[in-house]
């Protein structure tokens, strides 16, 4: 993953960054992030840079990593993330409409 903000700066993409990586650790992935330091100005030029030059120096890395993303973002394609919600929303509705009828029920 290449992002131009991180952690400490809070923010949605840092946010988003973080859950993507957690989620990838707990299917069995590794994810290398390239992303600057903070607070300096700097160090996060030359730490960015190493990171960019090591995956430009590495292809086998630059490929694995490639061609994992490219798995990966199969499971969020717009085809699918409209199933879930969908399937998302039926089963929200499924569970208050059985509330309701537990409800109605109960008061009878």
């Amino acid at each position: 993953m290449i992002s131009d903000v991180y952690f400490p700066r809070v923010n949605g993409v840092s946010t988003s960054i973080a859950t993507f990586r957690r989620s990838l650790r707990q299917l069995g992935h590794q994810s290398t992030l390239v992303a600057p330091a903070y607070p300096q100005a700097a160090p996060e030029v030359s730490d960015f840079s190493a990171k960019v030059i090591r995956l430009l120096r590495q292809p086998g890395l630059r490929q694995r990593l490639s061609s994992e993303a490219r798995d990966y973002a199969r499971d969020w394609s717009t085809t699918i993330m409209s199933r879930r919600m969908a399937d998302f929303y039926r089963r929200v509705v499924e569970q208050e409409n059985g509330a309701l009828l537990s409800s109605q029920a109960s008061s009878r």
